[in-house]
């Protein structure tokens, strides 16, 4: 099929022509392969949200709203792919206390995308270690920040 000037359409909008595209109902402005399927690798690796938290927060910032969005997008797509959420803190306040903190901030993403994006809670576990697994030093400012994070690892997929 081709459109008024004689190039091949795209009904989904994807980049691959409908007469060789595999997956003709993919969603906009997904990543897809070579054939138009959504490219499911990205679900491969955890995605770590260093969200730009202040030391004791839990609140999610703009930006990672938005990345949880997308994932929601996918993640609607892709029914058969479960979650795991973990909640991670920094060094700084008790062990007790950052074991709660990081719990709510596993929390608040599930429930983002729960309460938000409609993702169902039996596809979604969360944990939470504390101050436990640090990615970077405790012993600087920059490594905190990168130590107060979620990360999101993805698994049932098929």
């Amino acid at each position: 099929a081709v459109d008024t000037s004689g190039c091949p359409q795209d009904s989904d909008n994807d980049g691959v022509a409908d007469g060789l595209d595999d997956c003709p109902h993919t969603l906009a402005g997904m990543d897809v392969d070579p054939n138009g399927c959504i490219d499911l690798s990205v679900l491969s690796k955890p995605m770590v949200l260093n969200i730009d938290y202040t030391s004791g927060s839990f609140e999610i910032d703009p930006k990672t709203r938005e990345r949880l969005a997308t994932l929601a997008r996918l993640l609607l797509f892709v029914s058969d792919v479960k979650l795991e959420i973990n909640g991670y803190t920094d060094n700084v306040g008790s062990e007790e206390y950052n074991l709660g903190l990081s719990q709510r901030r596993a929390d608040s993403a599930a429930n983002y995308l729960m309460n938000q994006h409609n993702i169902t809670r039996d596809r979604i576990v969360v944990s939470y270690y504390g101050e436990t697994n640090p990615i970077a030093s405790n012993d600087s400012e920059e490594g905190r920040a990168k130590n107060r994070r979620v990360e999101i690892a993805v698994g049932g997929l098929n």
